[in-house]
């Protein structure tokens, strides 16, 4: 089953071996989280603001709220957030950790856990401030940007077309087609036959098309 669906609240993976026990945590959706290390030498080594979290309460001084917003509001243009924003920030973070923990790694202990509770309280308020900048620069469904102010973000033409988009102010009620338009984008021939319904009483698919 998919684990990097939207309603997934955390996500983990396990390093074990003789000398040594890892978890890489990330709160929220792993597809739009960053993963942090925690090491058995440093059980007690988590921030207040990655040990809290309420789906009942908006809180903005836990991080999985913070990750929890970002993936909501990328809802919003997943394609923009994600190729100009989210993604590029994520691939830092991640990279800067990694090459932080092949040093942090040989510490002690005790600046083992110091490092971790750093790195947690400066990613999650690193989170807090490009969920505010999401919801400036994609807003009203346009985009701002410091060169930019209120760039419409309207659907892309294909799609416009694939639902009947027209000037026609008159309702416009979709329905499956025999076959889809070959122009459009990422288009792939079907190669099999599909039922279109299921019979309750025969217990068997109905309409193959």
């Amino acid at each position: 089953r998919g684990i990097s669906i939207l309603r997934t609240l955390y996500s983990t993976i396990t390093e074990t071996g003789p000398s040594q026990s890892l978890v890489w945590f990330a709160p929220d959706t792993p597809k739009t989280s960053v993963y942090v290390p925690l090491d058995h030498r440093a059980a007690s080594g988590v921030s207040w603001t990655f040990s809290k979290g309420n789906h009942q309460e908006f809180d903005r001084t836990a991080a999985w709220w913070a990750f929890g917003f970002v993936n909501n509001w990328m809802q919003l243009n997943y394609e923009g957030m994600s190729e100009q924003d989210v993604y590029p920030m994520m691939k830092e973070w991640q990279d800067n950790i990694d090459a932080e923990w092949g040093e942090a790694r040989q510490l002690d202990p005790k600046l083992i856990k110091d490092w971790q509770m750093h790195l947690q309280e400066q990613l999650a308020a690193s989170w807090w401030r490009l969920a505010d900048r999401l919801v400036w620069k994609y807003n009203d469904m346009s985009t701002t940007t410091p060169n930019i102010t209120d760039r419409s973000d309207g659907y892309p033409e294909w799609y416009a077309k694939m639902i009947g988009y027209s000037q026609d102010v008159h309702p416009i009620w979709v329905q499956p087609v025999p076959r889809p338009d070959a122009t459009l984008p990422g288009y792939v021939a079907s190669t099999v036959v599909l039922p279109r319904a299921w019979d309750e009483s025969a217990e068997q698919w109905v309409d193959w098309a």
